[in-house]
């Protein structure tokens, strides 16, 4: 997330663009998507940085291990939605609000990194014990999500999909943990 744009990294502003695409994606919390609406985020993405192995276990949850490109994916959708909401709300642009201290002498970028992680491994351990209270995901929803995913790799660019880990798996892993939490 963030940054502070330095290094043999360029930026450059970019659209990613996420659909959701069928039925209600009811039981995600944070954000609820209606069929065929749009969500056109702007971010800034490193250009020319190589490339990082995708399939990299960054936690393990139970035997299941958490990948990078699904981490990446996770939180580069947070990052652009935060950018989106907070920078705007706290009058700076994306550069300056991930620089700012929130707290306990943490930047926001810091304090969401953390708190990404905390999530992911929280959304797998619900994914983990669904069965145990009889959720599953419906063929809706599964449709709706593999739908998703497809007009995902479709409106964006190979180049964007890089940055991003936004290949078809870590697409489809990161919604089925967002719609079963």
């Amino acid at each position: 997330t963030g940054g502070n744009g330095t290094g043999s990294c360029g930026k450059t502003a970019q659209t990613l663009t996420a659909y959701y695409n069928g039925t209600k994606i009811a039981r995600y919390s944070k954000i609820t998507m209606h069929v065929g609406e749009t969500i056109r985020l702007k971010m800034y993405l490193p250009t020319g940085c190589g490339t990082i192995n995708t399939d990299e276990t960054v936690a393990t949850v139970g035997d299941e291990k958490i990948t990078l490109g699904v981490a990446n994916f996770y939180a580069r959708l947070q990052q652009a939605q935060y950018e989106t909401y907070y920078a705007s709300m706290m009058g700076t642009t994306a550069e300056e609000m991930w620089a700012k201290e929130a707290s306990d002498d943490q930047t926001y970028e810091e304090q969401t990194k953390k708190s990404i992680l905390e999530n992911l491994e929280n959304m797998y351990l619900v994914s983990q014990h669904a069965s145990d209270y009889d959720v599953a995901l419906t063929e809706e929803e599964q449709q709706a999500i593999k739908d998703a995913a497809a007009k995902f790799g479709e409106d964006n660019s190979d180049d964007v999909k890089k940055v991003v880990s936004g290949d078809d798996e870590e697409v489809v892993k990161v919604l089925e943990l967002m719609t079963i939490s």
